[in-house]
């Protein structure tokens, strides 16, 4: 399992709705 990569999907999301 790649739990790792759903993290990392969320955090770009966070980090991009932050930006915008």
């Amino acid at each position: 399992m790649t739990i790792r990569r759903e993290i990392c999907f969320h955090y770009l999301l966070l980090v991009n709705r932050r930006l915008w």
